[in-house]
C-alpha cells in the first residue's frame, strides 16, 4: 500500500512537473506573426532603437519597455518611450515608436505617437440636499 501511494504521488509530481514546463514554454513564445509581450529592452532592441533613432532632432525619446514581431522580411518593434522636447522649459511626455528593421539589418523609424497620459483626479465630493 505505502509503495503503491508513493508510486502515485511520483506520477502526479511528474504530471504536475510537465504541466509547468509545457505552461511556461507556450507563454514565452507569442503566435506566429504576433507580438510578443512588453518586456524590458535588450541590448539587441537597444541597438535597433539607437540606429534608428540617430538622426532625429527635436524630442529625446528614452525607451521603457519593448514588444516585437518577427515578420517574412524583419521585424517590428514597438517601444514605449518617455519623451522630452528641445523646447525651453521642456515639453515632457509618453510615446510610441514603431520602427521596422529589415532581414539586412536597416532600419526605419515607422510611426511615432504621442501617449495622452491621464492625470488621476481627485474624487469631488457631491452634495445634494447636504448629504455627502
Amino acid at each position: 500500500m505505502k509503495n503503491s501511494k508513493k508510486f502515485v504521488s511520483g506520477i502526479v509530481s511528474v504530471f504536475v512537473l510537465t504541466a509547468f514546463v509545457f505552461a511556461s514554454t507556450a507563454q514565452a513564445q507569442p503566435d506566429p506573426g504576433g507580438w510578443s509581450c512588453w518586456k524590458k529592452p535588450c541590448a539587441t532592441a537597444l541597438g535597433v532603437f539607437d540606429r534608428a533613432m540617430n538622426e532625429q532632432v527635436g524630442v529625446t525619446y528614452t525607451p521603457l519597455c519593448f514588444k516585437s514581431q518577427v515578420v517574412i522580411n524583419g521585424v517590428n518593434y514597438k517601444f514605449y518611450c518617455k519623451s522630452v522636447a528641445s523646447t525651453n522649459p521642456p515639453i515632457r511626455g509618453m510615446a510610441i515608436v514603431s520602427i521596422f528593421e529589415d532581414t539586412d539589418g536597416n532600419v526605419t523609424v515607422t510611426n511615432i505617437c504621442p501617449v495622452k497620459v491621464v492625470k488621476k483626479q481627485k474624487k469631488q465630493r457631491s452634495c445634494f440636499f447636504g448629504r455627502r
